[in-house]
C-alpha cells in the first residue's frame, strides 16, 4: 500500500530521518572509540599477563639452555598469546557495549522491544532491565 504525505508530514519525516542518521553516526563514533579503548586496554593487560607468563616459562626452560635464551623465548610466546587474547577480549567488550548503548537509545526513543531485539540481538530480559 502506498502512503502519501502532505508537506508538513514530509518535513516531520525528514527531520526524524536526519535525527536517526545523526544518532547512527554518533553511535558509530562511540562504537569505534570503545573498540579502540577496549583494544588498547586489552593489549596492555595482555602484555602484562604475557610478560609474566613468558618470564615464568622462560625461567623454567632456561635452566637447561640458559636463563637468557629461556626468558626471550617465554617473553615472545607470552606476548603473542597476551596480545591475541587482549584483542579478542577488547573487541568483544566493545561490541557488547555498543549493543547496550544502541538499545538504551532506542528504548529512550520509545522504540518497541521487538525492534530493539532485532537491531541489537540482545534478549528481551536484558533490554527490559536497561
Amino acid at each position: 500500500e502506498t502512503m502519501y504525505f502532505n508537506e508538513s508530514e514530509i518535513d516531520i519525516y525528514d527531520a526524524r530521518l536526519k535525527w536517526f542518521r545523526d544518532q547512527h553516526s554518533e553511535l558509530m563514533y562511540v562504537r569505534n572509540r570503545c573498540l579502540k579503548q577496549g583494544k588498547e586496554k586489552g593489549l596492555k593487560e595482555g602484555r602484562e599477563v604475557g610478560i609474566k607468563e613468558g618470564k615464568e616459562k622462560g625461567l623454567k626452560e632456561g635452566r637447561e639452555v640458559g636463563i637468557k635464551e629461556g626468558k626471550e623465548k617465554g617473553l615472545k610466546e607470552g606476548k603473542e598469546k597476551g596480545i591475541k587474547e587482549g584483542k579478542e577480549k577488547g573487541l568483544k567488550e566493545g561490541r557488547e557495549d555498543e549493543k547496550v548503548n544502541i538499545a538504551k537509545m532506542m528504548k529512550k526513543d520509545g522504540e518497541h522491544v521487538d525492534k530493539i531485539i532485532r537491531f541489537t540481538g540482545l534478549s528481551k530480559v536484558v533490554i527490559e532491565r536497561l
